[in-house]
């Protein structure tokens, strides 16, 4: 019979619950953007706040954001209720980026 973890099932140490949040939050918007090469998705920690920074193509921002910006809040709120449940502060941000061509 194989050994039981020595952690509980179910927790992960922090690094463990951003890198799956951001994993997650990456996966998400490649499947609403049509340039997945595009996403970037970094975590930044700063001072107990961990902040999640989407950077897509200018070209697909509207559909990261939705019509009146409900895509956005919903992954915002996704990402709020993982934090709350883990007892960390999570943030997302849609970064927008210049498009060097223009």
């Amino acid at each position: 019979m194989p050994a039981l973890p020595s952690k509980p099932f179910g927790r992960c140490p922090e690094t463990c619950v951003s890198l799956a949040m951001r994993e997650t939050v990456e996966l998400i918007v490649k499947a609403l953007v049509d340039d997945k090469t595009a996403v970037d998705v970094r975590e930044i920690d700063r001072s107990g706040l961990s902040l999640i920074e989407v950077r897509v193509a200018p070209g697909d921002m509207g559909k990261v954001i939705g019509k009146q910006g409900r895509t956005v809040k919903a992954l915002r709120s996704l990402v709020g209720a993982v934090g709350a449940k883990q007892k960390r502060r999570l943030s997302l941000e849609i970064v927008e980026t210049v498009d060097e061509r223009a």
